[in-house]
């Protein structure tokens, strides 16, 4: 829960860790969320701000984060120019605020460029910047102000209409949310807890009087005077709020002292909050089961990936249906040329109809009128003419769709050809794209689809093009209990590299039969045996379009068995003297196969 202690604890952390640390990517998770990969300390993390209304959060992940590439906003510029190549300087909290402000400096040169700079050149300057993270539910933002307290931009636009108290928008100065009127925690008493005109619960009272109170801290001070949160604040006696007022002081004590401790809470329906303090009130109900961490970052970061197991996947589903959407417009463009093509093959089979009419219109060119519509022969020919037209510019016509019919008939076939594989090659980039796992498979697919040139009007620039991780350049390697190994192409380039660069000719290779798939290589210390190649055949059916079926054909042959289709796009092959195998589909995880890459 990002109360206002857990933010005092999440600074006090921070400026332990990040002072000084370079940022060296901006990323754009998603439309509410923004990561820094920092460097310091001889680390590198990844800082993640998210105002999510249910799950605004701000925490330190050590796992990679992710961005999507295709997301790019006004912010996002601006962070890239003012925060990528810089350094943290400072991080505080505004008192009582659920705010956390980052400092960024960066250097630059007089020219205004903001290239990465040393900071030892005696041009450079200094341009300073604040990122404030307000982390206040619905009302949550991430607002660049620059040095001069100027509002650059947000990741959320405030206009009046929308609020009548706090507008944010660009080039206006940075007004911090307006004050509450409300005691210091540390000034707890006796009297400061008086009733108010109207009875109030203990929870509601303690909220509405001190600064940074919220509700699990309200419920909290009040086990801890031995008090029910829901009782009336009128029911109680002198003593009674002495012992509230003593634990409200006790629980924000920390604030002076730096004591912050760390815990996590599970509960029984899924739901899981972390804290900065001790909540014995909410340890003491059997649906949570409490759980002390090593750090509130460590807490944070742990909750942050419990309670969002989905938006990772939702991100990446969202880049894979893009790319997809992309390959169904080429596959749609390619159908069009291949029945474009299969009408002008069917014209060409007409091309000797044509020239037999043709030469029928001169034999009858005396008895041809003008203005005549039609040429009936004695042998029953029945030829349309263009009225127009004389008979000559009749039967040079027909001639003349005789010789394209003819032109037709010799480069008809080839084109065909060379469509079909062009669509079998698209279907097999949609099936590695439909089978591609997280941001480094997706992006190594749509890479290649790139780089064919298939949707070149939409690419990227080489320089802006997001680049897999070298992991995801690897074709994936498993090892059986045999101790066999076994290779397997998530990419074109990939079944190329295993087909014909990794693969040894005595090697076994194998692909689902008449879909598209990954190439699959069997190496073994021995000859291959039965059940080795059951696996590797369930494998293969696995990372292919027959994935969902309960049986599927796979070929297997030898490595030397297989030829690269001349022309034809990455993985592209045909192969003989294969061997058929029914099997199911099976992933490693079922047939227990140890990852290797």
């Amino acid at each position: 829960m990002y109360d206002v202690l857990t933010i005092a604890a999440i600074v006090d952390e921070c400026d332990k860790l990040l002072i000084g640390a370079r940022i060296q990517q901006v990323l754009h998770v998603d439309a509410r969320t923004i990561a820094f990969e920092v460097y310091a300390g001889h680390r590198r993390r990844w800082l993640v701000m998210s105002i999510h209304p249910d799950d605004a959060g701000f925490w330190l992940s050590t796992k990679r984060i992710d961005a999507d590439p295709e997301r790019v906003s006004p912010l996002l510029l601006l962070l890239r120019k003012y925060a990528r190549g810089g350094r943290i300087v400072a991080i505080s909290q505004p008192p009582f605020e659920r705010i956390i402000r980052l400092s960024i400096a960066k250097p630059t040169r007089a020219t205004n460029r903001d290239d990465d700079i040393e900071d030892d050149n005696d041009d450079i300057d200094l341009t300073t910047t604040e990122l404030y993270v307000e982390l206040m539910g619905r009302r949550s933002n991430i607002i660049l102000v620059d040095d001069e307290g100027r509002i650059l931009d947000s990741i959320k636009r405030v206009s009046p209409e929308m609020s009548r108290v706090r507008t944010v928008r660009p080039r206006q100065m940075y007004i911090a949310p307006p004050p509450q009127n409300r005691i210091d925690p540390a000034q707890a008493n006796a009297a400061s807890l008086t009733g108010s005109e109207q009875p109030q619960t203990i929870e509601r009272q303690l909220i509405a009087t001190f600064h940074g109170m919220s509700p699990a801290l309200a419920r909290e001070a009040a086990y801890r005077a031995g008090l029910d949160a829901t009782a009336s604040m009128t029911t109680l006696d002198d003593s009674e709020r002495q012992r509230l007022a003593t634990a409200v002081r006790g629980l924000f004590e920390p604030l002076e002292t730096g004591a912050f401790s760390a815990w996590t809470y599970q509960q029984t329906n899924g739901r899981s909050d972390f804290s900065s303090v001790e909540l014995a009130s909410l340890a003491a109900s059997p649906d949570v089961e409490a759980t002390p961490a090593a750090s509130v970052l460590e807490a944070a970061e742990q909750i942050a990936r419990s309670e969002r197991p989905e938006a990772a996947p939702q991100r990446h589903a969202a880049r894979r249906e893009r790319l997809l959407e992309e390959i169904d417009q080429a596959r749609a463009r390619i159908d069009n040329r291949l029945r474009s093509l299969a009408e002008q093959a069917a014209r060409a089979e007409e091309a000797e109809l044509w020239r037999a009419m043709g030469e029928a219109i001169y034999i009858h060119v005396a008895e041809i009128v003008p203005r005549q519509e039609v040429l009936r022969t004695e042998d029953g020919l029945e030829i349309p003419l263009d009225p127009s037209l004389t008979a000559s510019q009749n039967a040079q016509e027909l001639f003349e769709r005789y010789r394209k019919a003819q032109a037709a008939e010799h480069n008809v076939p080839q084109l065909m050809e060379a469509a079909r594989q062009e669509l079998a090659y698209v279907d097999q980039v949609r099936a590695m794209a439909t089978l591609a796992e997280g941001f480094d498979d997706i992006e190594a697919v749509r890479l290649e689809w790139i780089e064919q040139g298939v949707v070149a009007a939409r690419a990227p620039s080489r320089a802006n093009r997001p680049r897999p991780s070298r992991e995801a350049r690897r074709p994936r390697t498993f090892r059986t209990r045999d101790g066999d190994t076994i290779l397997v192409g998530r990419t074109g380039p990939q079944n190329d590299q295993v087909t014909f660069t990794i693969a040894a000719q005595g090697d076994l290779w194998l692909h689902v039969r008449n879909m598209p798939g990954a190439h699959v290589i069997l190496r073994s210390h021995g000859p291959h045996h039965n059940r080795a190649i059951e696996t590797a055949a369930a494998l293969a059916a696995w990372y292919s379009d027959g994935r969902g079926s309960t049986a599927v054909e796979v070929d297997a042959t030898e490595q030397r068995n297989v030829r690269k289709i001349k022309g034809a796009g990455p993985g592209m092959v045909t192969y003989r003297n294969e061997r058929t195998i029914n099997v199911r589909p099976a992933s490693e995880r079922e047939l227990g196969l140890e990852p290797l890459t």
